[in-house]
């Protein structure tokens, strides 16, 4: 697919605590639009959080912000996603906790099956909290302890 970099793409699950904040996955996957009649599909950056969050963003403007509480996460057939391979929905979205989103699913596709895959675990993790109890079992150096009392105190 030409709309991927394959440079930027991170298979794994793992609790990233390098940033300010801790997330079990990012990267870009095309997004089915919602519109009513057109829905055309968009490149977007996403970040799975270990809180249930999964955000996006198209460049550095924030598009969506999703609670995966209580959701359901399925790969999907080129059939049922307009031909796109290596696609998957998130479904039992609970619209109610969700920001400027109108559907009950969101719909997605990958680069690789590989990808694909490696996004289906880290969401039915999320989902599962279990990413929660990695961030904390996270230790720290005692510079990072003693930076973070410092900037926050």
């Amino acid at each position: 697919m030409s709309e991927f970099n394959n440079n930027s793409v991170d298979l794994s699950c793992q609790t990233n605590t390098s940033s300010s904040f801790y997330y079990a996955k990012k990267g870009f996957l095309v997004k089915k639009g919602m519109g009513k009649i057109i829905k055309p599909w968009a490149l977007r950056h996403f970040i799975l959080e270990v809180n249930q969050v999964l955000s996006y963003y198209e460049g550095n403007d924030l598009r969506g912000v999703l609670t995966l509480d209580g959701a359901s996460v399925r790969s999907l057939e080129s059939s049922e996603a307009d031909n796109r391979e290596f696609a998957f929905e998130i479904y039992n979205l609970n619209i109610a906790k969700i920001s400027s989103f109108k559907s009950p699913s969101l719909v997605l596709s990958a680069s690789s099956h590989t990808e694909r895959e490696s996004w289906i675990m880290c969401l039915q993790a999320a989902v599962k909290s279990d990413l929660r109890s990695r961030a904390a079992n996270v230790s720290y150096t005692s510079f990072e302890v003693s930076l973070y009392i410092y900037i926050y105190i």
